[in-house]
């Protein structure tokens, strides 16, 4: 059996130089306070266990990097992909809508197949709307999500923002006639009227426009304000009799066509 000699002379580099006591590891003596140099294996150690951090952390970017993110069509989304980075293309069908209590931003998107709520919580959706990217009505997107499935919901969360792109169609000019006779929605479109009235609604502000023959409604959704707080001032502005032009997406509502805007700055007044 080894003895206290023998065990003192083997693993010297665990015993205080200045007193002669075990003290294992430490870097100073807990008995005569003398400062121990670090142990030449020990720091070897340490210095070999950062390189193979360094090395395993660059490998994992390197090989996330490789691995492309699967394009999948909203349909296609199943339990397979819960929790999954997945690249979603669609167009937006409802304007976004801002809680300020959870700072989240919810809508909705659809492509050839079908159609998925897409959410933004907190950091994310900060992010957004300070880089201005507020996707409107009609707009047609293109982002990496997280995919998420609850009890045989389906949705999609933006974790990184910039992973988000925002293609705006070129809007077609159309008259108030046009689009009310043909029922026309779906696309973005620029119109021309004249204010006949100005509602307040808990959800937002509907501004109806008339040619002269057919009336349209703007639908200005609530998170517009938040959105675009500097613009407000617009919507004080606006009354019966003025004359303004407007760009937006346009979609069905209760079975009649309505415009949406993309901002406030979309609304211009042309005559007072």
């Amino acid at each position: 059996m080894m003895n206290a000699a023998n065990d003192k002379k083997i693993f010297k580099e665990a015993y205080c130089p200045s007193c002669g006591r075990f003290i294992g590891p430490r870097e100073k003596c807990p008995f005569c306070g003398a400062e121990i140099k670090e142990r030449i294996r020990l720091k070897y150690i340490k210095v070999l266990a950062l390189v193979l951090a360094i090395v395993g952390v660059f490998g994992i970017f390197l090989f996330s990097k490789m691995i492309p993110v699967p394009t999948v069509k909203i349909a296609d989304i199943d339990a397979s992909y819960n929790y999954a980075p997945i690249r979603v293309k669609g167009y937006v069908i409802e304007y976004p809508d801002y809680n300020e209590e959870s700072e989240s931003i919810t809508f909705w998107i659809m492509d050839e197949t079908g159609e998925i709520m897409v959410k933004a919580y907190r950091d994310a959706a900060r992010e957004l709307i300070k880089q201005g990217k507020i996707p409107g009505v009609m707009d047609y997107i293109d982002c990496i999500f997280e995919a998420r499935i609850t009890r045989g919901f389906k949705y999609l969360i933006i974790e990184v923002p910039d992973y988000l792109t925002i293609y705006k169609p070129e809007p077609e000019q159309l008259t108030i006639t046009q689009i009310i006779e043909n029922n026309i929605t779906m696309k973005k479109a620029i119109v021309e009227g004249v204010i006949t009235s100005v509602r307040s609604y808990s959800s937002g502000y509907g501004i109806w426009i008339t040619d002269g023959e057919y009336e349209l409604e703007i639908w200005v959704p609530i998170s517009q304000l938040s959105f675009f707080s500097n613009h407000t001032d617009i919507l004080d502005r606006v009354a019966p009799g003025m004359k303004v032009i407007v760009k937006g997406g346009l979609k069905l509502y209760r079975g009649s066509p309505e415009i949406v805007p993309d901002s406030l700055l979309d609304i211009q007044i042309i005559e007072e």
